[in-house]
């Protein structure tokens, strides 16, 4: 199953839905795997999740959905409040991906989060939770979905930029090499590019550098941090520094410094 097969879940049960407050954290933490999918807003603050070599933020306006028994770690770079939902459905989801969704009338979204918590707090019946829980899901799909959803033959225009991104990303990239790569114009390319993912180019091409250079942050080289910066395509350090504290939340030096404790007896449900 696909992203944009994501309305069509079938949902058996709410197992759990409140609003906790998150403490800031200066570890990677893992999660006790779950046969539950897992949809939270965090309306203060932020939370880093990373899978692999990406990284994504979840705050005010952006809430994170993750499938069952998804591998990832996570660490709270601002402390807040978060509605944390935990629902099965009758379908066997097969992709481990996190999703980001994004949040553009917060206020509203906001307001169905703390209706499906309120529903679950009061022990609602089973059809007043599941109403008020499609009636989330609803506008949370019908937000991403038609945003996220492009032919294939559209994506298929911008591979070749991805695919020069992910091998020669430590060298000079511009708008005009990508586009020429695609064989498009530089306007059609960046205006392509951003509709597909949602963001820019160049930005996506900062967003890859800062998580090659993660992942080379916590390795067990020896490199600096000017080092680190220099191989991932960023001359500036100081440029690097700010941009990846943006980012991640928190400074190379310290994200250097971040283990991930073993949490084996810990409840999924207070974890994040």
């Amino acid at each position: 199953m696909r992203f944009e097969d994501l309305p069509n879940l079938t949902i058996t049960d709410v197992v759990s839905a409140y609003v906790s407050h998150t403490q800031k954290s200066s570890q990677l933490r893992e999660p006790v795997k779950s046969d539950c999918w897992f949809l939270a807003l965090k309306f203060e603050g932020k939370t880093f999740y990373r899978q692999g070599e990406q990284v994504y933020l979840s705050d005010i306006n952006n809430a994170v959905l993750i499938p069952p028994n998804c591998p990832y770690r996570f660490y709270c770079a601002e402390e807040g409040r978060i509605v944390s939902i935990y629902f099965k459905t009758l379908e066997k989801w097969d992709e481990k991906e996190i999703y980001i969704m994004k949040m553009p009338d917060t206020e509203k979204m906001l307001r169905a989060f703390f209706d499906v918590a309120e529903c679950k707090r009061k022990n609602k019946s089973g059809v007043e939770i599941m109403y008020c829980f499609y009636r989330l899901l609803k506008m949370v799909f019908e937000n991403n979905i038609k945003t996220r959803y492009f032919p294939s033959s559209s994506r298929e225009k911008i591979q070749p930029a991805i695919s020069y991104i992910e091998q020669y990303y430590d060298a000079k990239i511009t708008n005009e090499l990508l586009s020429q790569i695609c064989g498009i114009s530089t306007q059609h390319f960046r205006k392509l590019f951003t509709e597909i993912y949602g963001t820019s180019p160049i930005a996506y091409v900062l967003q890859y550098r800062l998580s090659k250079a993660a992942r080379l942050l916590q390795s067990d080289n020896k490199m600096s941090v000017a080092q680190i910066a220099q191989s991932v395509g960023i001359n500036d350090v100081y440029y690097f520094s700010k941009a990846f504290k943006k980012y991640m939340g928190v400074s190379p030096k310290r994200y250097s410094q971040m283990k991930t404790p073993p949490n084996k007896g810990e409840n999924p449900f207070n974890v994040i």
